[in-house]
């Protein structure tokens, strides 16, 4: 295995982390439980970047510049999505 699998896998158990580290700060009601959380949260979301910008630096991800035309056709084909909100959820 190469350098590239193990950033990969590196940068997405980081990413699985920072979702749980969202959800743990979310939800957390403990004032000082919510300053921890967010803190792990905001450690981790460093580590993400910092991993994400090595790889970059690599050239394991490359930036290309798109044109206006090909952006205004993607934008065509979205659609919105038609949401009926007079209906309470249960």
């Amino acid at each position: 295995m190469n350098d590239k699998f193990y950033l990969e896998s590196l940068l997405t158990e980081c990413k699985a982390l920072c979702n749980l580290l969202f959800a743990a700060t979310t939800e957390s009601s403990n004032p000082e439980v919510h300053q921890k959380f967010q803190t792990g949260l905001n450690v981790c979301l460093e580590w993400q970047n910092a991993i994400f910008k090595h790889m970059e630096q690599m050239g394991y991800y490359q930036q290309q510049n798109v044109e206006q035309q090909v952006i205004n056709e993607e934008k065509a084909n979205v659609k919105p999505l038609e949401l009926d909100y007079s209906t309470p959820c249960r």
